[in-house]
């Protein structure tokens, strides 16, 4: 069983990109969105909620101190005490309003200190002052700062980038905390962060046959996906194939693969072999249908034994498989499928 609990509140990039323009209104020159974007990965993995058995709450895990840091800087005044505009309720009422409370509380320590001003306000802020273990933390958010200040364009066009960058703001070790780069916790939190390049039920198009392997992936997400014959999928030459997610006839079981983008069988638990590694995974995916002969569309697809992934025998090859030594799929067995071309 996956643990995702600590995820199931995550909110997408492109959220917290938006809501970090909005709220990182003190001090952004200093301290930049990408750093905010940092100690709010770190601090709750993009999550507006409150500490499970403690009193800190909002993106930045803000504790009594640090809401009323925020709230002194707010009000220009740095003696003030007791309530103030940012509280537990305004926090986890507002998603900008629990951005800001970050940016301010951020402010406020800096304008506290007379020299490393910025290096002094992270170490206050996480608590590097008072615990030895909590000093190692500013590190890990600068990293993952400049990580994100290298991404080529938008974390949408870069999700792996994107979470190799995250990665950096997470402890490796005592426990590790970071999430590799492949298996179903992965998958379940970049489906999370890029709920965009998750395919959509009903049908879908951008299918596409890649000629490589014979095989047939999904090509509507920035990435290509992972080729049993090496390298990324090709659409060169390929039709565009639309699929029935989860309605009209056809057969059910089929799956989208998020590490290879293949199109794969899960039927009777079958998780078959994926050339990005181990198994195909279904997480993130809708419940395809596959139409046998009977059905409409171009025929000549066959169910691979090995890799339980869909090929085209149609141009007299059976292409390159993960799932055997021979390197080719087996349709013994299959039925014969039709797909739609659009």
């Amino acid at each position: 069983m996956v643990d995702t609990a600590k995820y199931s509140r995550t909110i997408s990039a492109k959220e917290m990109r938006f809501f970090v323009s909005i709220g990182n209104n003190a001090y952004s020159s200093i301290f930049s969105n990408e750093l905010i974007v940092a100690i709010c990965w770190e601090e709750s993995r993009f999550s507006n909620i409150p500490q499970l058995n403690g009193p800190a709450v909002g993106f930045g895990q803000l504790q009594k101190e640090g809401l009323n840091k925020a709230n002194q800087h707010r009000s220009g005044n740095p003696y003030a005490k007791g309530p103030g505009f940012f509280s537990r309720e305004t926090v986890l009422g507002s998603e900008p309003i629990s951005i800001s409370a970050v940016s301010h509380c951020l402010a406020g320590y800096y304008d506290g200190f007379k020299t490393a001003r910025k290096n002094n306000a992270l170490k206050a802020y996480a608590g590097g002052f008072v615990s030895a273990t909590n000093d190692l933390i500013p590190p890990r958010w600068l990293a993952c700062e400049a990580a994100l200040k290298q991404l080529p364009g938008p974390a949408h066009l870069n999700p792996e980038k994107y979470m190799e960058a995250l990665n950096l703001a997470l402890s490796p070790s005592n426990p590790p905390q970071r999430l590799g780069s492949s298996g179903p916790l992965y998958d379940f939190v970049r489906a999370k962060l890029f709920p965009e390049l998750v395919p959509q039920l009903d049908y879908q198009s951008n299918w596409r046959w890649c000629k490589k392997c014979q095989g047939l992936f999904y090509g509507g997400n920035p990435t290509k996906g992972v080729c049993p014959a090496g390298g990324a999928h090709t659409d060169i030459g390929s039709g565009n194939y639309q699929l029935s997610a989860g309605k009209g006839p056809g057969q059910a079981g089929w799956r989208w693969c998020s590490k290879c983008q293949g199109f794969w069988f899960n039927g009777d638990g079958i998780t078959g072999v994926c050339p990005a590694g181990s198994n195909h995974i279904s997480t993130g995916s809708g419940q395809y249908l596959a139409q046998g002969f009977a059905g409409t569309g171009q025929n000549g697809w066959r169910w691979c034994r090995d890799c339980s992934g869909m090929f085209f025998i149609g141009n007299g090859s059976v292409g390159v498989c993960a799932g055997n030594k021979s390197r080719h799929h087996d349709g013994s067995g299959s039925g014969d499928y039709a797909l739609t071309k659009i």
